[in-house]
């Protein structure tokens, strides 16, 4: 049996999920739709801790919500639920094909994360245009 005494000195870091961050691009790419046109995005997503590392447990029920400051695309909520994987991942799709593009416009929305229920403290921002689709700036 092992046994272990704590001394004063002695740290414990828990690892608890904080974020969710793009890892890698599926699609990049113009959108053209019955609506007009626009961007999508599709990426993997990842569940993080605090020190960035990936959250990597299966079965993690994510869900999204945004919330728009800045909307001149005229966009609504955003495609859903998903579950992660063993590696704490799952695709995601971001899109704003809209009767507003082509413009110079622009629509900025926050998006906060719930897993299994439980809020993460980090907010992602996305600025959709009618040419590109940034995730916290990337």
């Amino acid at each position: 049996m092992l046994s272990h005494t704590a001394s004063g000195n002695d740290n414990i870091q828990a690892r608890v999920p904080t974020q969710v961050e793009p890892i890698a691009n599926l699609r990049n790419e113009v959108l053209l739709c019955k609506q007009g046109q626009g961007w999508l995005r599709i990426v993997t997503n990842q569940l993080q801790d605090q020190f960035g590392s990936p959250y990597a447990h299966a079965g993690i029920y994510m869900v999204d919500t945004l919330t728009f400051g800045t909307n001149q695309l005229g966009l609504g909520p955003g495609p859903g639920p998903a579950t992660t994987d063993a590696n704490g991942t799952w695709p995601d799709t971001y899109g704003d094909c809209t009767t507003f593009c082509p413009s110079s416009g622009q629509s900025v929305a926050t998006q906060t994360w719930t897993y299994n229920g439980a809020p993460l403290p980090h907010a992602n921002v996305i600025t959709y245009k009618c040419s590109s689709i940034t995730i916290d700036g990337y």
